[in-house]
């Protein structure tokens, strides 16, 4: 048999027929042969989806030198058949294309041809498109997160690093508070008392005493006494300037209380306990 079309020869794949010159397709039925008609989503005849079709069927790449060409009007040969498609009995139910990324696309096989379900094609097109570009946002967000985060970290880092750790140091300030320095001066819960000025001589007493959250300072304070300030609990004294003379202990922290005195002149030592810190400087 030849190509009902140009007159080529023919290549076999089971009970179906491909021209090796102009790459028409033919069905071997009841002893003849019948064109198969392949039409391209939209109707014409497309070279490279009747390839893609011939492959579906089992034919291998062209062979050199085929040009391919519309199916003309077949010479001597019978009409194709009316009912069920020129492949009925022939192609499986359900053949399906593929296209890159995209779910199998159904073939529909029937009188007129072959023929893509082009709603079903655009329908599964779009949920890619939709799939790409969830996948597109989704990578951005969590790229702006990471970058959100990395800054943040970067300014903690910053912060830390400014402040000598993160330890928050104390400083002065307050309520104005009048200490005349003639008798021991003591604070507690959550006052913030400040004296400024006070001259106090007190031998053989605690001149000061800060207990409980109380939270002291003193300015240009000076203080003549047995121990000078002694902080317990969580009591905080912040001395600016003046000077301590102290018999026993300038001074004394315990708990986690803190002690600490800029500027000012001091004679004696100092004593610590638990988490008490004493600092001068």
């Amino acid at each position: 048999m030849q190509c009902l079309h140009c007159g080529g020869a023919l290549e076999w794949v089971s009970a179906n027929a491909r021209c090796s010159r102009c790459l028409n397709l033919f069905q071997h039925q009841n002893g003849q042969l019948t064109p198969v008609v392949v039409q391209a989503p939209g109707g014409g005849f497309n070279p490279d989806f009747n390839q893609v079709f011939a492959q579906q069927l089992g034919f291998g790449p062209p062979p050199p030198g085929a040009v391919p060409r519309p199916p003309g009007p077949p010479q001597g040969a019978a009409p194709p058949p009316q009912q069920g498609g020129p492949l009925a009995g022939i192609v499986p139910e359900g053949l399906n294309i593929r296209i890159h990324g995209v779910a199998p696309v159904p073939i529909n096989f029937g009188a007129g041809g072959v023929s893509v379900n082009q709603e079903k094609l655009e329908n599964k097109l779009k949920d890619k498109a939709k799939s790409e570009i969830t996948w597109l946002i989704g990578t951005i967000v969590v790229i702006g997160l990471v970058v959100v985060g990395v800054i943040g970290l970067g300014i903690y880092i910053y912060v830390v690093a400014k402040d000598g750790g993160g330890a928050k140091k104390p400083t002065a300030g307050g309520d104005d508070t009048a200490w005349d320095g003639k008798a021991p001066f003591s604070c507690g819960g959550n006052d913030t008392p400040r004296i400024k000025g006070t001259v106090a001589n007190l031998p053989g007493k605690t001149a000061i005493t800060v207990t409980g959250n109380c939270q002291l300072t003193l300015e240009n304070v000076q203080i003549t006494a047995a121990i000078g300030i002694e902080a317990g609990a969580n009591g905080q004294v912040v001395m600016n300037g003046g000077s301590i003379t102290a018999t026993t202990n300038t001074a004394v922290a315990s708990g986690n209380a803190q002690v600490i005195i800029t500027g000012a002149k001091t004679t004696g030592k100092s004593k610590k306990s638990g988490n008490g810190k004493v600092s001068t400087n």
